[in-house]
This record gives structure tokens, C-alpha cells and sequence, in this order.
């Protein structure tokens, strides 16, 4: 629709669909209270008219109209000019429809502030996005904000900004007052914001939507970010922690191994391990197994994959979603290429639509999963079998190293040698240290937990010093029952054998498994007199039931 007869100096202007939503202050002495009118033409005449209007302030407006007003938009209202954009009129009565798709604004809506040329909905919210989002099915709650505060006994305290949405519509906008010692990525930050956002606001406040949701559904918010007991069920969120106790990675528990009430190993599928170029991406039920010291429940996103830094560059196989495309919402990335003066672009290729791919800038696609290739070669490899030829311009990223495409003799070549980038592991797309940092107190907090993988019949632990190593799962079981000095020591008896007692728990119990088996079945009355005769499991323990894998396949790539 054109919507210039509707832009005022001293309005925001949202177009959606066949209306317009028009914002300005409602007064000279009240900044921070709006007007929201819904405008729109006469099927008859064609004059404009307010189909429905809105005096509030900014929360109690999104929480009226169900959806956003962007901060920039917001901050334009309270600067513009203040004056007479439309007659006086009373505040309409609460109405459902307004919350329909033709009356709530998108990505690609045009956003007119004052005079200025116009944006989009998509481009404000983009730039100024929360400072942390959990989505579960129709449940979403965004902090937009933090702020120092003190409790009325003068305690500190601090009060978070946040909005409830339910189903893509905003149903609650408001402040709670969390203890000072919660920061934004805390889990019990999200739980004590869900409870004050169902039983915070007494019920005489809330809008007759407010109480008829919160009612419906408020029991269901809190029962989907209460935490789990443990042991933890399969298909519980976990992150998966480091030996100094910092995050590594996220994923989901598939299964557990050993007695549930003598700390279990947990069966992991990585969130990582689904990337294109990850060695489990076309092993979709294999997984890692972890002790339980380092896998905690946890609210936090899946893990994309995709750092959290304005230079990381996209590779083939990432997903994008657009910024404000009118005709593309999500989308697979075939390319990053550079061009001269311009800047990086991504090639395209939408999931929405049958045509062919399309080029983006870097600026109009928001990254929504990363990749895990291992090497360029990989890479390149999957690029001629997808035939996606190469380009010159283009820029070929792996875990271990990046490079350019130039034009050459025979085509578009990739410039040889690479730029290696830090090792990362193959696993988890994480740098990594080979020494333990020397300021830990004690050698049990430097003895890192690494992961490892069950297959077949046979336990794959990986370790970035000692690579894959493959042993029995009998073996490695009853290496896990010695303790660190023991495994020490046993080891160290071995020529050419050398290890410091500061090594993952699963890499001493694997390399004993290889080494000092007879050791093992010394310790173990039920053990096999010899490796291959050795059960699927432990006595004791049912037998396991695991995806099979080509080992091949798990082979470092370096």
C-alpha cells in the first residue's frame, strides 16, 4: 500500500499488510506514554480511519498489540517534535483480532521514523536484538536489559528487563527484581522471571488475554524449565564441560550407562555433532558418552556451531536466515565470496522457494548454524560432489585452516599453501590446550574428562594429545574403576610409555586397556584371561545396545 499519506514528522509508521500502525506521544508532559492507532482505508472511499487505538506506555502497549516496538523506534518517539497527528479519541476496548497475522508487523514491514527514510521492522529488531533468548515450543522469553538496583531492605539486587511471548505474539513486558548474585546466562535467571511472569502481576491487572493464556499455559512454562532430577532423562538438555568446569559444548542425553545411583555416564548426542563436515554428521545415532561431573541440565540454546564474533565467515552447508527479504526467510549457504569495494557476500539457496540461489551481503543474513569441515580438502571434496563449482573471489574455511580462491591456468584454484588457524578439536569445534594451566590448586582439578564414543563393540575415547584410541569396553571399564595414581603408575611401567597423572580420566583408562590389560585383569575377578575374549559388557551390566560405526571414519583428520 503506499503509505506517505500517512507519514507525519512527529509519527512512527509501521506498515502491515492492508493498514498501518501510527505511534506517537500521547502528551507534552508524558514522554513515555504512546498512542498506537491502527489505520486503515475505507473499502468505500478510500480515506484513512482509526480502526482501533491505544494510550499506554510502551510495555503495556506491546503487551496490548502483541508484538515489539523496536528501541530505535521507541527512542525516535520520544525525540520527534511534538505535535497534533490525529483527533482526539478514547482508547478502543480489548480485541483479539488486532493479534491476527494481517495486523501484526514482519521482517519486511516498512518502518517510516519521522522524516527519515524508511526501514524495516526485521532491520531495527536485528539491531538491537535481546541480551539473551530461550525458546521452548510456543514459549519464548527475551532480557532485553539489566540495571543495578537495591531491594526496598537495601539489599542489592538487580532488575531485568524481559518479555514473555506465547506463539510469536508478546503476552507479557515488565521488570523483576532478581538477586544481585544471578547473571543473564544463569538458568535460575529464566525460572524466576517465568514464575513472576505467571504469578508476579496480581490477576486484577492482567488484560482478559493475559488471564485467559497465563491460565492455560502458565503451568506448562514452568513445568518445561523446571530442572530435571538426576539421573537425567533421555532427552534432557546438557551442557558438556571442560576440565577447568567452562562450557565446551551442548547436547542431549540419549541413554546412560552404569548403576544410576554411583554417578552415571551419560550417553550425549553433541549438538555440534549435526553439522556438515562434523565425523558424526552421517552417524545420526552415535553419540559420546560423559561422566556426570562435567554434564549439567541446562537451559541454554543448542549450540550452532557459529562464534560469537563479527569476523567469522560462513561455509558451505551453514544455515542463514535473512534479515528482512521479502521473499526468503531461511536458507542454505553455498558460498562466501568477496568482492572488491563491497564487501563479503554469501550465495544462497533458499529453502523457500524453487529458484536458484541468491546473493546476499553478510549484513542481510543472520547466521542460524555453522559447520564443522575438518580440512579444506573435505570441504572442496563436498563442494565438487554437491556440484557447486568453485569461484574465484571466494573464501574455503575448515577447523584447521583457511584459504582464497584465485583464478588460475585450469579454473578457479585454491591458494596453496593455507593460513592454518589455532587447533580446534575435531569434535567439538573448540580451541584446546595441550598443558593444564599451572595456576590450579590441585592436580584433580587439572585431570580433564575426556569424551568417549561407544561403538560397536568397542569404546572410542578421544584425546588431543593421543588421538582415537579403540579398546574393549570390559577393559575400559575396569580401568575406570582404578583410580588416577594406580592408572599412573601401572602405565608408566611400560616402555615407551609416559604420563603424568594429569591426563583425561577416559585417555588413562583407555591407555591402560591398550597397555596394561594384564594389569586389568588382575583387578577384575570376572575378566577374560585375554582382550578378545573379553564381554560386550561389564558383569553385571546389560549388554549394550549401540549404533554401528565405521571407524574409519573417526580417524583424525591431521
Amino acid at each position: 500500500m503506499d503509505s506517505y499519506p500517512l507519514k507525519h514528522p512527529s509519527a512512527v509508521i509501521i506498515d502491515v499488510h492492508a493498514s498501518s500502525w501510527r505511534f506517537t506521544r500521547a502528551s507534552p508532559g508524558q514522554r513515555d506514554i504512546l498512542t498506537a492507532e491502527l489505520l486503515h482505508p475505507s473499502a468505500s472511499s478510500g480515506d484513512w480511519f482509526v480502526a482501533h487505538r491505544m494510550v499506554a506506555s510502551r510495555r503495556r502497549l506491546e503487551e496490548h498489540l502483541g508484538f515489539v516496538l523496536p528501541e530505535q523506534a521507541f527512542q525516535a518517539l520520544r525525540t520527534l517534535p511534538l505535535t497534533a497527528t490525529a483527533s482526539p479519541g478514547a482508547p478502543s476496548p480489548e480485541a483479539d483480532w488486532i493479534h491476527q497475522p494481517p495486523y501484526q508487523p514482519w521482517r519486511a514491514s516498512p518502518v517510516h521514523l519521522g522524516d527519515h527514510p524508511p526501514t524495516s521492522y526485521g532491520r531495527l529488531l536485528h539491531d538491537d536484538p535481546p541480551l539473551r533468548t530461550w525458546e521452548n515450543g510456543p514459549h519464548r522469553i527475551d532480557i532485553t536489559a539489566t540495571t543495578a538496583t537495591r531491594t526496598a531492605p537495601g539489599d542489592p539486587a538487580r532488575a531485568v528487563s524481559f518479555r514473555l511471548s506465547y506463539d510469536g505474539r508478546v503476552l507479557l513486558a515488565d521488570d523483576a527484581v532478581l538477586p544481585a548474585t544471578l547473571t543473564v546466562d544463569d538458568d535460575d535467571t529464566i525460572r524466576l522471571l517465568a514464575d513472576y511472569a505467571v504469578y508476579g502481576r496480581p490477576r486484577s491487572l492482567l488484560t482478559s488475554r493475559q488471564r485467559t493464556l497465563l491460565n492455560a499455559h502458565g503451568a506448562d512454562l514452568l513445568d518445561v524449565l523446571t530442572a530435571p532430577p538426576e539421573p537425567y532423562p533421555v532427552g534432557t538438555r546438557v551442557t558438556l564441560l571442560d576440565d577447568r568446569g567452562d562450557l565446551r559444548t551442548t547436547g542431549v542425553v540419549v541413554g546412560s550407562l552404569g548403576d544410576p545411583l554411583e554417578s552415571p555416564r551419560y550417553c550425549v548426542r553433541p549438538d555440534v555433532a549435526s553439522l556438515p563436515g562434523h565425523p558424526l554428521a552421517h552417524v545420526p545415532d552415535a553419540f559420546l558418552v560423559f561422566p556426570s561431573v562435567t554434564t549439567r541440565a541446562t537451559l541454554r540454546p543448542q549450540d550452532t556451531g557459529v562464534e560469537p564474533t563479527d569476523t567469522a565467515i560462513l561455509g558451505y552447508g551453514a544455515r542463514v536466515r535473512t534479515v528482512d527479504d521479502p521473499h526468503i526467510d531461511t536458507g542454505t549457504v553455498l558460498r562466501a565470496i568477496v568482492r572488491e569495494n563491497a564487501g563479503l557476500f554469501y550465495d544462497v539457496q533458499p529453502d523457500d522457494t524453487r529458484a536458484g540461489p541468491v546473493r546476499r551481503h553478510e549484513s542481510d543474513v543472520v547466521p542460524l548454524a555453522g559447520t564443522a569441515w575438518q580440512t579444506l580438502d573435505a570441504l572442496v571434496e563436498a563442494r565438487t560432489e554437491a556440484g557447486i563449482p568453485l569461484e574465484a573471489g571466494e573464501i574455503l574455511v575448515s577447523l584447521d585452516a583457511f584459504t582464497v580462491v584465485e583464478s588460475g591456468l585450469t579454473g578457479p584454484t585454491p591458494r596453496r599453501p593455507a593460513e592454518p588457524l589455532p587447533a580446534l578439536d575435531p569434535m567439538f569445534g573448540r580451541a584446546w590446550t595441550l598443558e593444564p594451566p599451572a595456576d590450579l590448586p590441585n592436580r584433580d582439578q587439572a585431570r580433564s574428562t575426556a569424551p568417549y564414543l561407544e561403538v560397536g563393540d568397542a569404546i572410542v575415547v578421544h584425546d588431543p594429545v593421543h588421538g582415537f584410541l579403540t579398546v574393549p569396553p570390559w577393559a575400559f571399564d575396569a580401568a575406570l574403576r582404578l583410580d588416577a595414581a594406580t592408572l599412573t603408575r601401572i602405565l608408566n611401567e611400560v616402555p615407551g610409555v609416559e604420563v603424568t597423572g594429569i591426563e583425561p580420566t577416559a585417555t588413562l583408562a583407555a591407555l591402560a586397556a591398550t597397555h596394561r590389560h594384564d594389569a586389568l585383569t588382575a583387578t577384575a575377578p570376572d575378566g577374560p584371561d585375554d582382550l578378545e575374549a573379553g564381554p560386550v559388557g561389564p558383569a553385571g551390566e546389560p549388554p549394550h545396545d549401540l549404533a554401528t560405526v565405521d571407524l574409519s571414519e573417526l580417524e583424525p583428520p591431521f
